[in-house]
């Protein structure tokens, strides 16, 4: 199996994907976030070593791209991304998916807006997003081949719906390449 993929609390309790509204605190009024309605944001595509599919900034960043399939804009504020490194990246109030939209975030360790400080292994490695209530989605990404990306069948974000490689599609619907 590729992927410990889905959303999940860091617990093992119930599934924890919902979206955000604010309730108090009994115990002295701390606002603390509450989840009432289900939302659907997966990992949709990694690239662990990009030399070719995609320049950004000048330069060549390894890529994770995140799915919205609802039909509401998504705000990640307060969102952890990392990999198997010690390097953890908060995603900010800029952060968001619009409807049926994606959001590539490039693992090229430059200081920029919408680079995470980290770099992925081309060799294997285990993407982590993380919710402010701790619940997260994780998936384990095989060795992959330069310039192909480990990816959803079109798009698709329950299940074991991954494939092994993938010509590098961000920001767009996974083409599945024969």
């Amino acid at each position: 199996m590729f992927c410990g993929c889905g959303p999940g609390p860091a617990d093992g309790g119930d599934d924890g994907n919902r979206d955000t509204d604010t309730d108090t605190d009994t115990d002295g009024g701390t606002t603390l976030p509450t989840y009432s309605t289900p939302i659907q944001i997966c990992i949709n595509e990694v690239m662990t070593d990009n030399s070719g599919s995609l320049m950004v900034d000048g330069d060549w960043p390894d890529w994770i791209e995140l799915h919205n399939p609802t039909s509401e804009e998504q705000s990640l504020d307060g969102w952890l991304v990392h990999d198997q490194s010690d390097t953890v990246q908060r995603l900010d109030a800029t952060s968001t998916i619009p409807a049926g939209g994606f959001l590539v975030l490039y693992a090229s360790e430059l200081d920029l807006p919408g680079h995470l400080p980290f770099k992925l292994n081309s060799e294997g490695d285990v993407v982590t997003v993380v919710r402010p209530d701790a619940s997260f989605i994780e998936v384990s990404v095989p060795q992959s081949a330069t310039d192909w990306a480990f990816a959803r069948e079109t798009d698709c974000c329950v299940g074991e719906c991954w494939i092994a490689e993938l010509w590098g599609t961000p920001g767009e619907t996974n083409v599945i390449v024969e």
